[in-house]
C-alpha cells in the first residue's frame, strides 16, 4: 500500500512538471512573438522617400535625415525625436580646387561644397535601424562659353598663330581640352565679314559650340617708325575684346600681333590653350528626385 501511495505522488508530480513546462514554454514563445512584433514596428519608423538619387555635377547634396524621411505615417512627435537622434555617414568626395597664377605657381587650395563625379552611399542611422540611399553624381552639362560677339583683326592675319584663345574664355565644373578654333570660312586676304567656329569638350565630353563674327578689316596706313597692332582689351565688365592701335617701333611688345602686308594662306582649324574658369558658387542644391530606377522607399 504504502508503494502505492509514493508511485502516485511521483506519477503526480511528474505530471505536474509537464505542465509547468509547458506553461513556461507557451509564454516564452507569447513573449517572443510580441517582441518580434514591436521590433517590427519600430523599424517602420526609419522610411525614406527614395532609396536612390541623380545628382548634377556643382549641386549640393543635403546630409539631414529631414531631406529625405518619409513623415507621411509618423506623428509629429516621432519626427522630431527621429531627426533628433539619427546619425548619417557617407562616402561623399568633395572637389578640390587648385587655383594658381599666370606662371602656375599654386597660390591656393579651396574644397567645394558638392561632390566628384562617383557612386556615392549616405547611410542613416536610428537607434537600431539603418537606412541607405545611394547617391549618383554625374556631369550631363556642356561648358559656358565666353566670348565677344565680333573679332576685328587685320587683312594678311596669320590664323595659325592669331591667338583666338586669350578671347574666349569656359565657365565649367569640369576640367576642359583645349580649344578648337575652326577658321575655314574667313578669308584674311579680302575684307569682310566672316564666321569663325570655336568648340570646347570637358572631360565628360559634354560639347559646346559657338559662332563668331570675324571682321577682316584693312592695314591702317601707319608713319615710318611705326606699325599697326591688335591687342586684347578687357573692360570693367571683364568683357575682352580687340583693339587695333598704332605702336611706335620701340613700344611694341612679343604679345602685340603686328599687322602684315603680304596675303597668307588660311589655317583651316587650330587649337589654343584654355582658359577654364570653376563657378564660384554651386549650381544649387540636388532636387532630391529619385532616379529612374529607384525602387521606391527603403526600410
Amino acid at each position: 500500500m504504502k508503494r502505492k501511495i509514493e508511485e502516485f505522488f511521483k506519477r503526480f508530480i511528474v505530471l505536474k512538471t509537464r505542465k509547468k513546462l509547458r506553461i513556461i514554454i507557451v509564454v516564452g514563445l507569447v513573449v517572443g512573438a510580441v517582441k518580434l512584433i514591436f521590433c517590427d514596428f519600430q523599424q517602420s519608423e526609419l522610411i525614406l522617400k527614395f532609396d536612390t538619387i541623380n545628382v548634377e555635377l556643382g549641386q549640393t547634396i543635403s546630409t539631414n535625415i529631414d531631406s529625405y524621411l518619409d513623415k507621411n505615417k509618423l506623428s509629429n512627435k516621432v519626427v522630431k525625436k527621429i531627426i533628433k537622434e539619427t546619425e548619417e555617414k557617407d562616402n561623399l568626395k568633395y572637389v578640390k580646387v587648385i587655383n594658381k597664377d599666370e606662371n602656375g605657381k599654386v597660390i591656393s587650395k579651396e574644397e567645394k561644397d558638392y561632390p566628384e563625379v562617383g557612386n556615392y552611399e549616405m547611410h542613416f542611422i536610428y537607434g537600431n535601424e539603418v537606412a541607405t540611399i545611394r547617391v549618383i553624381v554625374k556631369d550631363t552639362t556642356k561648358p559656358e562659353i565666353k566670348a565677344p560677339t565680333s573679332i576685328d583683326i587685320f587683312q594678311y592675319t596669320d590664323l595659325s598663330t592669331f591667338s583666338f584663345d586669350e578671347l574666349l574664355e569656359d565657365i565649367d565644373y569640369s576640367d576642359v581640352k583645349d580649344w578648337i578654333v575652326d577658321t575655314s570660312k574667313i578669308d584674311v586676304n579680302t575684307v569682310g565679314t566672316y564666321k569663325l567656329k570655336v568648340s570646347i569638350q570637358d572631360k565628360y565630353k559634354n560639347k559646346a559650340t559657338k559662332t563668331l563674327d570675324v571682321n577682316v578689316r584693312e592695314v591702317p596706313n601707319v608713319s615710318n617708325g611705326e606699325v599697326a597692332v591688335t591687342e586684347v582689351f578687357t573692360d570693367e565688365n571683364g568683357n575682352k575684346k580687340i583693339v587695333i592701335t598704332k605702336k611706335s617701333n620701340n613700344q611694341v611688345s612679343k604679345t602685340d600681333a603686328i599687322a602684315s602686308t603680304s596675303p597668307v594662306s588660311n589655317t583651316r582649324t587650330a587649337k589654343g590653350d584654355t582658359t577654364n574658369t570653376k563657378p564660384t558658387t554651386n549650381s544649387g542644391s540636388s532636387t532630391l528626385a529619385p532616379s529612374n530606377n529607384s525602387s521606391g522607399s527603403s526600410n
